[in-house]
This record gives structure tokens, C-alpha cells and sequence, in this order.
């Protein structure tokens, strides 16, 4: 086990969580919750324990998450449309925390695999988004094709992220999604633009299954991580 006592006592992880996406199952057991209970247990072994965890959770249903984790439910927050929903819950954590504190956006039901690289890329890192190329994606519409930003792992003060996300949540619609709106604000706030990460030493590897259906754990969805990894760590 490793810790992250080093950082800021006001390192705020946070996830972003829809543990019951529809009122059908409300009453049962959430394969999600599971999973997000799952991630943030992980998280604690790893050390993440000595930071303070948040979860913005926009479902049906208040989720049920140890008791050493802040919890903010507001079925509110909720879209129809994914990337909104991410957008304003993202906006949500942005507005509750402290000025003074650094949020660590993480998957909240994937595992980040490569945590100890974590660990070392932030001692030299103070904040960063990485922008990502779209490799692999050559059937898909142009748009799509188009460099985005990795949203499912930064780290920025909450006063950038305020200043970024506020930006974001106008700019998403049917067209546009919270990856592209995130880097699309990412240039129009000078804190941020300063920190974007096309090439380093680190790029996250996650493990399970997304609520957007997205299998990381598959062979091909592994193969596109460590291609990403290997074009940041060649700087192409």
C-alpha cells in the first residue's frame, strides 16, 4: 500500500455518480452502487483515505456510501442527456467545495489500474487535463474525430474547475458533447489552458464497465488505452 499523505490536507477526490439512472429500480439492489462502493473502498487502500472523497449523485435513488464519504444527492441534476448530467453535477462539486482545495476527478465505478504512476505524474503536476486524440474511431462522423478532453481523471483547483465548468454546461447540446465542451472551455480559461497534457510520462488505465455501456476491462478497449499511453509517453 501507498499514500497520498504528501498532497494538500484540501485534496478533494471527487466522482461522479448516477447509481439508479431510472425510477424502475429504485427498490432494488444497484449493480452501479455496487460498483461505486466497490471503486471507493479501492480507493482507500490505496491510501485515497487520507483525502476527503465526494460523490454527486444524480439517480432516482440515494445511494448508500461509507460514512467517511460526503454525499450530495439531487435527482435535480438529472438529464436526459448524459453529458449534461455530467456537466452539472461536475458544476455541482465545483460549487460545495472549498476554495482553497485541488479536486482529483476520478471514474466512480472503474478502478484506475495505474495508481502509482498517479502518484509520481502528480509530484511534478500540480493540475492537469490531458487532451486526447480519437485513434481508432475511423467510422465514426467527423466531428467525432476531433481531439477532446479526457474527463474521466483531472486534477484541478476548484477555482479553475468553476471557472471551466461554468463554461461547459452552456455549451452542450445534441451536438456537443461534455468531452469536447470541457476542452472547448479549456482554452478560454488561462489557469487551464496553461495545464493541458498532450504528452507525459502518464495516462490512465481503467478497469470495469461504464454507465455509457463502455467496457474497459475488454481486450480492444485495453489495446486503445496503451496505445494512448504509448503515443503520450512519444509525444504523438
Amino acid at each position: 500500500l501507498y499514500s497520498f499523505r504528501i498532497f494538500s490536507k484540501n485534496m478533494i477526490v471527487y466522482l461522479p455518480s448516477c447509481s439508479f439512472p431510472n425510477s424502475d429500480n429504485v427498490s432494488s439492489v444497484s449493480q452501479r452502487e455496487t460498483e461505486l462502493i466497490s471503486n471507493i473502498n479501492y480507493l482507500h487502500s490505496c491510501g485515497f483515505d487520507y483525502n476527503k472523497i465526494l460523490v454527486i449523485d444524480n439517480g432516482f435513488r440515494r445511494p448508500s456510501v461509507p460514512n467517511d464519504v460526503r454525499l450530495i444527492h439531487d435527482n435535480s441534476l438529472f438529464s436526459k442527456n448524459p453529458h449534461l448530467g455530467e456537466a452539472l453535477m461536475t458544476q455541482r462539486a465545483a460549487d460545495v467545495v472549498d476554495s482553497s482545495s485541488i479536486i482529483l476527478k476520478l471514474h466512480s465505478r472503474c478502478k484506475l489500474l495505474n495508481l502509482r504512476k498517479l502518484h509520481k505524474f502528480m509530484l511534478i503536476n500540480d493540475e492537469f487535463v490531458f487532451i486526447r486524440r480519437n485513434m481508432l474511431r475511423f467510422q465514426r462522423p467527423n466531428f467525432n474525430k476531433c481531439p477532446f478532453a479526457e474527463t474521466r481523471l483531472y486534477l484541478l483547483s476548484s477555482i479553475n474547475l468553476k471557472s471551466l465548468i461554468d463554461k461547459v454546461v452552456p455549451l452542450i447540446d445534441d451536438s456537443m458533447t461534455f468531452e469536447h465542451a470541457f476542452l472547448s472551455a479549456s482554452y478560454q480559461v488561462s489557469h487551464v489552458r496553461t495545464n493541458l497534457i498532450t504528452h507525459g510520462s502518464f495516462y490512465p488505465l481503467f478497469e470495469g464497465r461504464s454507465g455509457h455501456g463502455a467496457n474497459y476491462s475488454s481486450f480492444t478497449s485495453r489495446l486503445k488505452s496503451h496505445l494512448h499511453e504509448l503515443s503520450y509517453r512519444l509525444g504523438i
